[in-house]
């Protein structure tokens, strides 16, 4: 049963990273001002913690939760900084201790046989660790690099499998 709602709940959440992750590549385009992704980060965070105070309630395991969770603070922050203009090395640096934790998810679908996730999980993983790169080390190589590859990456690593997963086909 808890597998079917897992199932069920992780594509929508899935659906949101994708778009999260492919406006905040337009944002580094100049294509969205700085408060309106924060509107949109602050608001994809705060569906995601309600989706985990659920998950908590009906038993979810913490690991899945947290792996989850690490995409709700990156939104969080991102929300934060960008909605009060207050600078973005916190970002960086939450960015970075996440970079850190993803080797674990990817070890994890490997050893499972999913390898559609673990190169997911290592795309994801790159980014936390490029915008480490952008937001504390201030790197123009890691921004002009990043800025082309969030938009497709956000499409073909987490919105394109969402749908897939929704309509029963992934």
């Amino acid at each position: 049963m808890l597998e079917a709602q897992a199932a069920t709940i992780f594509p929508f959440m899935l659906l949101y990273v994708g778009f999260n992750i492919t406006t905040i590549g337009l944002w580094m385009h100049g294509i969205i001002e700085n408060k309106s992704l924060g509107v949109l980060s602050t608001f994809t965070s705060f569906l995601q913690f309600a989706t985990f105070v659920a998950m908590v309630q009906l038993g979810f395991d913490y690991w899945y939760i947290a792996k989850c969770m690490l995409f709700a603070g990156t939104y969080l922050l991102c929300g934060i900084c960008l909605g009060f203009n207050l600078g973005v090395k916190v970002l960086g640096w939450w960015c970075y201790f996440v970079s850190l934790v993803a080797p674990f998810p990817i070890y994890e679908c490997i050893m499972a046989g999913d390898w559609r996730f673990a190169i997911i999980w290592f795309v994801w993983g790159a980014l936390w660790h490029a915008f480490w790169w952008i937001n504390c080390l201030e790197s123009k190589v890691a921004t002009k690099i990043t800025q082309w590859v969030l938009p497709p990456a956000g499409f073909g690593t987490a919105f394109l499998p969402a749908l897939m997963m929704l309509v029963g086909v992934w």
